[in-house]
Formats: structure tokens, C-alpha cells, sequence
């Protein structure tokens, strides 16, 4: 064709390989398989990453294209299978009937695809982009691409929280120990799913936990870390919820560990109510968190809390983290560094805080603690931490 050989000709190539006799530009779009797009990767080629669909976008595209496909459908695919778009945007009809079924449909192509992707498989695809382009088609709904503003930066994770956790829990049965290795030793983004999958098996075991209470002080606002301590927490039942009302007026039991059907949920990643006491758990990978004070009082408030009933939001880290962990205060959109394990060098000047008032609201709604994650051991039912 002569407008291949045409510079100002755009060439695309769909999930194919491009003839590469050209003067063209050449766009080659596909799925992360090497052998479509290994030639034109020799030539120098940028390559580009194209993330998963955002749920926003995905309800986007169902509005503007006016596609009979619920609001709650998407959402609902989004959740068990992460931002694709052909089954997110695909529905029978509006009946609930088809509505379940198209839910239980796609729960059963994700369960066999987690099934069918071992605890190497994913190892191989972390370490090697060209591994992943050998596993079997089913680990590609398994494990997503995700990458940053360049989109040059391949960074993979699972497809959801569900596949997360439904591959955990095969993987413990098949594989314990290669699983016990992938959540020690991985990193990342990838780490922060397996730390959270990975808690929320251990958590319900019950155990013995070293936190740190933090504190407000006076009234500066100041976060201060205090001395560890340990939690124990008892074994206990496990419930999901899908929003926060189901919860309140007291039907929050005691000794049931509630995980939100979302991980979108805001603030907290789970509650365990236990000796009266509301626990919030947040399981982070990060070296330091912001503390909306004033998102979590309306939390409470949702739950229906009186202010003399005690509530905790415990930041759950991995151990290698958690001495060096810091909590930030966020107040007017704006973050002040605190709760600092580190003391300042001696002769060095006290760095000047800013008056914010007083706030003795804040002081025990909730009361703050970190807590320190132990690494992941084979065979371990309850932990002491």
C-alpha cells in the first residue's frame, strides 16, 4: 500500500504484527503477548502500558454510550474483577434474575482463572514481564498492569481484593510455604495487596499483637507515639457488609470480624467489635498516613457511637515498617509530620508547631495505634506478635 510508505501516515495495528516495511508511524495495540509485538520491540520501539478502567470511567462510558447495563452491575463487576471493560460493560437484561446470574457468570470465570494460576506463575510474572507472557491466558484476569502518569512503568497487581484473597486461600492449601514467600517478599503495590489479604486472614485468628498507642496532646494537635503494648484479640467469626448503616444501632456484634464487600470503602479496611471496645483496622505498606479526624468522627457517627463508647483505628504494618511508622495530622487539607518514633539529635532546636487550637473532641475519636504486623510463617493458626 503506498500510504505505508507515506511518513505522515498514523499505521495501526490491532493486536497483530504490524508490517514493519514502513515509513509509517506505526501504533501496535495488544494484549501483553511477546510474540505480537517482539519485533517491533527489537526496533526500538516505546512501549506503553494501558491500566485497567477506573470504576469512574467505566460508569462514563455506560452513561454517555447508553448502554443497558445497571450503575450497579458495573460496580459489582468492578469489584470481583478490577476495571475491564468487556464483562463490566456486558449485562442480560435489567431483570434481578439476570442480574445474578450475570454476577455468579462472572464470580465462576474468575474462580476457575484463580484456579488455574499457581503461586510460581504469579512470582515469575513479578519478576519478568516476559514470564507473564507465557502464562496461561486465565492469569491475565488474575493479575492486572498498572502503571503510573508516563505509563511507561509496569507495575502488576491483582485484579481485585476478591481475587486476592480467593487466591490466597487456594494458595495456603496448595502451596504454603511458596505463599508465605510471595507476601514476605514481595513489594510495592503488590505488596500492599498481599499485606491486606494476608491480614485479613490473620486478624480472625486471634493473637497476641505489639501496638503502639498514639496520642493527641493539649492543644497543639500534637501526635505523640507512646511505649508498646500488646492487644489480644480472640478468635472470631467473619461477616462482609456492604454498607456502613447495616452495621449501626448495635448491630455491630461482638466478636465479628466485618470486612466491607468494597475496597473502596473509605478510611477503615475492617471492624472488629470486642470487651466493648469498636476496633478499625487500616493495613497500609506505606511509611506514614494522614488522620482525617473529622472523616472518622462521621464513620462513628454512621455506626451509631455514643461518645462514651471507646473506638480505635489501629494502622495495621508490616514489621519491618512499623519502628519507624508515622501518623500525620490532616487539618484543613493540609499534613503536619507527628507521631515520629525518632527523637530529634541532642542540641538540635525543636521544630516550631502551629497553633491549631484546641480540639478535645479529637483527643479519644477515635483513640490511634499502630499496630505491628509479624511476617507471614507457614503453618501459623493464632499469632503472637
Amino acid at each position: 500500500m503506498a500510504e505505508l510508505m507515506n511518513p505522515d501516515t498514523w499505521y495501526i495495528a490491532d493486536a497483530m504484527p504490524p508490517e514493519l516495511k514502513t515509513k509509517a508511524h506505526v501504533v501496535l495495540i495488544t494484549s501483553p503477548k511477546r510474540s505480537t509485538y517482539k519485533e517491533l520491540e527489537k526496533r526500538g520501539a516505546r512501549m506503553l502500558h494501558m491500566p485497567p478502567w477506573s470504576l469512574e470511567e467505566l460508569q462514563d462510558c455506560r452513561s454517555k454510550l447508553g448502554l443497558p447495563v445497571s450503575e450497579a452491575f458495573v460496580k459489582k463487576c468492578f469489584e470481583y474483577g478490577g476495571g475491564v471493560a468487556r464483562p463490566s460493560l456486558l449485562q442480560s437484561g435489567g431483570a434481578a434474575a439476570a442480574f445474578d446470574e450475570d454476577v455468579d457468570r462472572l464470580l465462576g470465570q474468575l474462580g476457575r482463572a484463580v484456579d488455574t494460576t499457581s503461586v510460581s506463575q504469579v512470582r515469575a510474572a513479578l519478576a519478568d514481564v516476559a514470564a507473564q507472557d507465557r502464562g496461561p491466558e486465565a492469569s491475565h484476569r488474575v493479575i492486572h498492569i498498572m502503571t503510573d502518569g508516563s505509563y511507561s512503568v509496569r507495575q502488576l497487581v491483582f485484579a481485585s481484593r476478591w481475587v486476592a484473597e480467593r487466591f490466597m486461600a487456594k494458595a495456603a492449601v496448595e502451596d504454603e510455604q511458596g505463599l508465605v514467600s510471595l507476601v514476605n517478599g514481595s513489594t510495592g503495590t503488590f505488596r500492599g495487596l498481599m499485606h491486606e489479604a494476608w491480614m485479613h486472614r490473620t486478624l480472625p485468628k486471634g493473637g497476641e499483637f505489639t501496638i503502639a498507642p498514639v496520642k493527641l496532646t493539649g492543644g497543639t494537635m500534637k501526635l505523640v507515639r507512646e511505649a508498646d503494648c500488646t492487644l489480644k484479640l480472640p478468635p472470631c467469626k467473619e461477616a462482609v457488609f456492604e454498607e456502613v448503616v447495616e452495621l449501626a444501632g448495635g448491630r455491630c456484634e461482638e466478636g465479628v470480624y466485618y470486612k466491607p464487600a468494597s475496597a473502596r470503602f473509605p478510611l477503615v479496611d475492617s471492624l472488629l467489635h470486642v470487651g466493648g471496645v469498636v476496633n478499625l483496622f487500616q493495613m497500609t505498606v506505606d511509611l506514614n498516613k494522614p488522620v482525617d479526624f473529622a472523616a472518622l468522627e462521621g464513620l462513628l457517627g454512621d455506626l451509631g457511637l455514643t461518645s462514651q463508647q471507646e473506638a480505635r483505628l489501629i494502622f495495621v504494618v508490616p514489621e519491618d515498617i512499623y519502628p519507624n511508622f508515622e501518623l500525620t495530622m490532616k487539618t484543613d487539607g493540609s499534613r503536619q509530620k507527628q507521631a515520629s518514633p525518632t527523637a530529634p539529635a541532642l542540641g538540635s532546636a525543636p521544630a516550631a508547631v502551629p497553633e491549631l487550637g484546641p480540639a478535645p473532641a479529637l483527643v479519644t475519636r477515635p483513640k490511634l495505634c499502630i499496630m505491628r504486623a509479624p511476617r507471614a510463617q507457614v503453618g501459623v493458626r493464632a499469632l503472637s506478635a
